[in-house]
């Protein structure tokens, strides 16, 4: 994800985004001011821009992409970005994901 200074979010890609023309700087990547960002993927939307956003057609850049929250900056939603200090474990992206979680989420339940 690229964002502007205020962390309204401005592209998504599943390439490296910004392109660093003339080389990687590799110190940018340790610096609190790196331009380089991994996008997790977490929104909360409201209902309305959620009916919106369904009711809207797959902009040409989401289905380059195949990621949705462009068809929502394509049309003026804005996105806001928030940064985490550190990354968090796998996502959920399939069902093999989710059962995982589950037994996670029970078994922490359990120790309760």
């Amino acid at each position: 994800v690229v964002s502007d200074r205020f962390g309204k979010a401005m592209y998504f890609s599943r390439a490296p985004i910004p392109f660093a023309r003339e080389g990687m700087d590799e110190s940018l990547l340790q610096s609190d001011n790196t331009p380089w960002l991994r996008h997790i993927g977490m929104y909360a939307y409201k209902v309305k821009t959620l009916k919106l956003l369904s009711a809207l057609e797959v902009s040409v850049v989401e289905d380059l992409e195949k990621l949705e929250q462009l068809r929502a900056l394509w049309n003026g939603i804005h996105i806001q970005v928030a940064s985490i200090a550190t990354a968090p474990g796998h996502g959920v992206d399939t069902q093999e994901d989710l059962e995982r979680v589950r037994n996670i989420i029970s078994k922490e339940l359990c120790a309760v």
